[in-house]
């Protein structure tokens, strides 16, 4: 809470809600000043500059909607204490004003998992956002192209810790290397299926005291790895393969994602739009988080309270 007051401080902003309060301390964790250069208008404020860009990103709208959006139906003008509604070219030019890697990399260091297990896994997102019907329907090639997301899942909170996007198509254990050597090791399980099935990866993660859980491929007589590790490997597989079901949690997020943050992907850089996007979704899981523990307080005091009154 101190740390909250003195962001309020700070900012002249008291936030109306937790989200509100996520959203300050996360900007606050970027250690940007309150404008960029002494000599600019100052007609907003970077604070004010970050809400509006993560609410554009939430809203699913086309810039020009929702700057009439914000002129007729939002609140959040009145919140802001904007000086004036911007426009769509001004709204459009903040994204280069952030740091995207900064981004990144706060978002590895704010949303701490709530669980020893993780989950990695890789999916595909259309270059173009035409449905087949339409392709169809005006003789347009039905297969396209598809850009690559990868990431690490918190099982319990089903918050994503870490990502990759790459443009085309990569190995999952090409990007999953890339994201090894980010990894902060302070879990016990790693979930994946056998598109990471590697000897490299397991001792790496065996020296570490993980679990590293793949299922096994059946290379037959062909397989040239050292027998001694490939035992251990299917070993560690076999004793933990009750928890691989929760794998499918992975494939959950990726669902969520697709239904509701990459719905409409619509900027042409679109490793910007994917990182603002998971960003907009690890708030949005974070509060869902909170909100269920909040529920599971509640009906445990109720347990006790009757329990109380039962004895009694």
């Amino acid at each position: 809470m101190v740390l909250l007051e003195i962001i309020m401080q700070k900012t002249l902003i008291i936030p109306q809600n937790r989200e509100d309060e996520l959203l300050l301390k996360f900007y606050f964790s970027l250690g940007k000043g309150d404008y960029n250069s002494c000599f600019s208008k100052h007609e907003f404020t970077n604070y004010q500059r970050f809400v509006l860009l993560i609410n554009y990103i939430k809203e699913n709208k086309p810039l020009r909607e929702f700057v009439d959006w914000l002129k007729k139906k939002s609140t959040l003008p009145r919140f802001l204490q904007l000086k004036k509604i911007p426009s769509k070219s001004t709204l459009n030019s903040w994204f280069d004003m952030f740091d995207i890697e900064l981004i990144k990399q706060k978002m590895r260091d704010f949303f701490k998992p709530k669980s020893q297990i993780f989950a990695v896994d890789g999916t595909g997102l259309e270059t173009e956002n035409k449905g087949n019907y339409i392709k169809k329907r005006f003789g347009l090639r039905t297969k396209s192209n598809f850009n690559k997301f990868d990431a690490i899942v918190d099982i319990e909170s089903k918050i994503i810790l870490d990502f990759e996007f790459h443009y085309k198509q990569r190995h999952d254990l090409f990007v999953f290397d890339i994201l090894l050597q980010r990894l902060r090791f302070n879990f016990k399980f790693l979930l994946a299926d056998k598109g990471y099935y590697s000897f490299k990866i397991f001792k790496i993660l065996k020296n570490k005291s993980i679990f590293y859980i793949v299922p096994p491929k059946n290379y037959g007589n062909k397989c040239r790895g050292d027998n001694l590790i490939r035992k251990q490997f299917h070993k560690c597989y076999y004793e933990n393969e009750a928890l691989y079901p929760l794998r499918n949690i992975v494939e959950c997020v990726f669902s969520a994602l697709k239904r509701k943050e990459f719905r409409i992907l619509k900027m042409k850089y679109r490793d910007i739009e994917i990182s603002w996007k998971v960003l907009a979704y690890n708030l949005r899981k974070s509060l869902l988080h909170i909100f269920i523990l909040l529920l599971d307080l509640i009906k445990i005091q109720n347990f006790n309270r009757n329990f109380m009154n039962y004895n009694y």
